[in-house]
């Protein structure tokens, strides 16, 4: 099937996120876009509520432990977590704009699917 004008944006969703945006639709009509925010949405929330945040924490209570003489401490883990939620945060939050892109848009069924079947062959 030739690209459709929404198949740059559809790229940027998992094949799992694809197929049951078809599912949820018939052959021929539109689909239902908000169905492709809920994932993203929720994953960038969990990084900058809580990702980040823990990692914070832990930076904080390590911090005496950079200053003992065999530097066991966890502050270099807590930045890892910081850094991972930043990253995760970044990465949906694409996502997020992406989906919400399409909300106004009317992207058919056999588009998705062409996405799909582009992921899977």
């Amino acid at each position: 099937a030739p690209p459709g004008p929404s198949t740059g944006t559809l790229a940027y969703f998992w094949p799992a996120e694809l197929k049951k945006l078809a599912e949820l639709s018939g052959p021929g009509q539109p689909v239902k876009m908000q169905e492709l925010l809920a994932r993203p949405v929720a994953f960038t929330v969990l990084h900058m509520a809580l990702v980040i945040p823990l990692g914070l924490l832990i930076v904080a209570l390590g911090m005496a432990d950079l200053q003992d003489d065999l530097g066991a401490s966890v502050s270099p883990i807590g930045l890892m977590l910081v850094g991972i939620g930043f990253l995760g945060a970044w990465f949906n939050g694409i996502r997020v704009r992406a989906a919400a892109s399409l909300l106004g848009k009317e992207v058919l069924r056999s588009e998705v699917v062409a996405q799909y079947n582009r992921y899977c062959p």
